[in-house]
């Protein structure tokens, strides 16, 4: 079993000295935007922007990308989930989320809080479970917490974007 996040196969070398690995740029790529946005829109990064919310639903450009879905559509967004799954006697967290196949240039990792206000990276926790394809250009990616639920009341999850 490769544990998330430390499989070295799927690690990027970084283009910046001393930059964080993998980390390339932070704006989806002009052929997607194009595929979306008008030539006006494209010069106006209110709309096209990676921060932007073209269809207002919550999610940036930038997300919509990473995850695969539309940024003209509210309705296409797939948020991550957590739920809970019995293995024998134990409880534990599976985190669930889509993302584009072929993704270069961000890492995407998983992060833990018991406060919600300080996060810290949980990758060494978590374990693939499965990647199963979507048919669309993205994978659903399902990761079990290795830490049984009950020992760990309060613990909130977040994907984290670099």
């Amino acid at each position: 079993r490769a544990r998330y996040g430390s499989d070295p196969n799927s690690w990027l070398a970084s283009l910046n000295p001393g930059g964080p690995p993998g980390f390339v740029n932070s704006a989806p790529p002009i052929d997607w935007r194009a595929a979306y946005f008008s030539e006006a829109e494209l010069l106006n990064a209110t709309i096209s922007g990676p921060l932007a919310d073209a269809d207002f639903d919550g999610v940036s450009n930038l997300l919509e990308h990473i995850f695969g879905t539309d940024p003209r559509d509210a309705s296409s967004i797939d948020l991550p989930t957590v739920s809970m799954v019995s293995d024998g006697e134990e409880t534990y967290a599976e985190f669930s989320y889509r993302l584009r196949q072929g993704l270069t240039g961000f890492r995407i990792r998983i992060e833990a809080s018991s406060d919600l206000a300080e996060w810290k990276n949980a990758e060494g926790d978590f374990t693939i479970q499965s990647e199963v394809d979507n048919g669309d250009g993205t994978s659903t990616i399902t990761a079990r917490d290795e830490n049984p639920a009950g020992a760990q009341l309060g613990r909130y999850f977040r994907i984290r974007v670099n």
